[in-house]
Order: structure tokens, then C-alpha cells, then sequence
């Protein structure tokens, strides 16, 4: 009786899955067709939003007067203005639970010459900022939110640069910013060409940072996990490092030096932007190039 029970309640709700998902409502696949997927970007415009839930994203700037999305693969995006605020949405199908809707991608095209800021939140994913090396992107205030996943910059000049990445990966490559701070909790930090004020924070792994010129202070804070510091021979730093346990390299030659296993404390040629930074348990590098 009791497995008669139970094959009659599956079967049931198995019937009003169906017939929900099918019917003419707000949750039917064919909602999914009429979305908004593009809008001008009228002069009013200050701030751009991006939300993205657990998909791949790619913003990439274009010589265009709009925002255009793509999608690949299920879901539907919507493109709204809130005040000066144009807000950009990525909403799930209703079958896209399915393993087989789960490769979805999306393409945020925006217009170059938009100069004003960016915020960027994806809860599971990967999320790419991807522009072209002879036309960088040039933003005031952008913020970065990765919730498991990875973040890849290139080519950004920004005023100010936040970047919040709980696990996974964050890479730079030619970033301009006059002030940025950068965290992750379980991942690494790698950049290349990177220019400007630095304060990096993470909690487990790797921080690798090559500097194109050094003309900001510089602080990092490395809980369990290597950092890497490469600076050009002519930058002029005071730097001020400690490494509870673990090594300390130094390829720099240091004036007024305090050199030991768990401390590197000098001056190079004028001393002038501080660079302060701390191990927890790994090995801290200082690189010349």
C-alpha cells in the first residue's frame, strides 16, 4: 500500500512539474525569448551594474553608442535603467538546474568611450574584462565581485579598482590605477604590467605582482602563500617585510639594511613610495627586472 502510495505522489508531481513548466506563464521557456537584451546609453549615465549568477561572463568595450548582450546557451538577459544606473541581469531558465543547460556564456558589449563607472558581481563563475592592448578601457570607479570562481582584467585604467574574490583566481595584465585593493580568500594574484597604488589582501595562496613602474605605495598582507614582488632596478622603495614562517629572497641592494630569516628592512634609491609586506607562513620575494 505504502509503495502504491508513493508512485502515485511521484507521478503527481512529476505532472504539475510539467504542466508548470509548460504552460502559458512567467515561468515558460518562451518567456525567455522577449527579454531586453540591449539600450542606449544616454549622456545621464554614470554607473553600469553588472549581476551574473553561476555562468561564464565577458565584458568586452566596443566602438558603439549602446550595451549589446549575447547569450550561449539558456537564460535570458535584461538590460534596465535605474536613475543613472543601467542595470544588466542574467536570469536562469527554469530548467537550467539540468546538467545539460549548465555551459551557458555571456557577452556584455559596452561602448568605449564610456567613461564613468563599472560594478561587476558573479556569484559562481568566471568573468573576463578583456580589452584591446592599443585602446584600454578607461573607467573611474570599478568594483569587482567574484563569489567562486576566476577574474581576469586586461588593459584598464581606472581611478580606483576593488576586487573581492572569495575563491578562485585573480588575474591582471596592463591595469592602471591610481588606487586599488584586491582580495582573495582562497586563490592567487597574478599580474603583469601593473601600474599604480597596491594594497592586497589574501587569505590562502599565491601573489604574484609585476610592477611597469612603481610610483604608488605598495602593502600586502599574505596569510598562507607566497608573494612575489618584481620592481623595475630604478624604483625608489623603503621596504618594510616580515615573514613569520617561512623564507625571504632579496635580489635588491639595500641601504641602512636589516636583513634576517624572518625580517628585510632597507632602503632603494630614494626611498620615496613605502612597500610594506607580511607572511603569515610562506616565502616573500623581492625581484628586480
Amino acid at each position: 500500500m505504502k509503495k502504491i502510495l508513493a508512485f502515485i505522489l511521484v507521478i503527481g508531481g512529476t505532472a504539475v512539474l510539467f504542466s508548470t513548466a509548460f504552460a502559458p506563464s512567467s515561468w515558460s521557456l518562451s518567456s525567455f525569448k522577449t527579454s531586453k537584451s540591449e539600450a542606449a546609453l544616454s549622456s545621464d549615465i554614470q554607473h553600469i551594474q553588472i549581476d551574473s549568477p553561476s555562468i561564464s561572463t565577458t565584458v568586452v568595450p566596443q566602438d558603439r553608442q549602446d550595451i549589446k548582450t549575447k547569450v550561449e546557451g539558456k537564460g535570458k538577459v535584461d538590460v534596465k535603467q535605474n536613475g543613472d544606473t543601467l542595470v544588466v541581469t542574467y536570469q536562469k531558465s527554469p530548467f537550467q538546474w539540468l546538467s545539460i543547460f549548465s555551459n551557458t556564456k555571456v557577452t556584455i558589449y559596452i561602448p568605449r568611450d564610456y567613461h564613468h563607472n563599472l560594478a561587476l558581481t558573479v556569484g559562481s563563475g568566471d568573468l573576463q574584462v578583456a580589452a584591446q592592448p592599443e585602446q584600454a578601457l578607461q573607467l573611474k570607479d570599478v568594483s569587482i565581485k567574484v563569489g567562486s570562481g576566476n577574474a581576469s582584467i586586461s588593459n584598464l585604467i581606472s581611478t580606483s579598482l576593488r576586487t573581492d574574490v572569495n575563491s578562485g583566481d585573480l588575474q591582471l595584465s596592463d591595469v592602471e590605477s591610481q588606487t586599488a585593493k584586491f582580495a582573495v580568500g582562497s586563490g592567487e594574484i597574478k599580474g603583469t604590467n601593473y601600474k599604480g597604488k597596491l594594497q592586497a589582501r589574501i587569505g590562502s595562496g599565491d601573489l604574484y605582482m609585476d610592477f611597469k613602474k612603481l610610483e604608488e605605495a605598495v602593502s600586502v598582507d599574505v596569510g598562507s602563500g607566497d608573494a612575489v614582488l618584481v620592481l623595475p632596478k630604478s624604483a625608489g622603495f623603503k621596504v618594510n617585510g616580515k615573514v613569520s614562517s617561512g623564507d625571504i629572497n632579496n635580489y635588491f641592494k639595500l641601504s641602512n639594511a636589516t636583513v634576517t630569516e624572518d625580517v628585510l628592512k632597507g632602503k632603494h634609491g630614494n626611498g620615496k613610495y613605502p612597500i610594506d609586506v607580511a607572511v603569515s607562513s610562506g616565502e616573500l620575494t623581492l625581484k628586480s627586472k
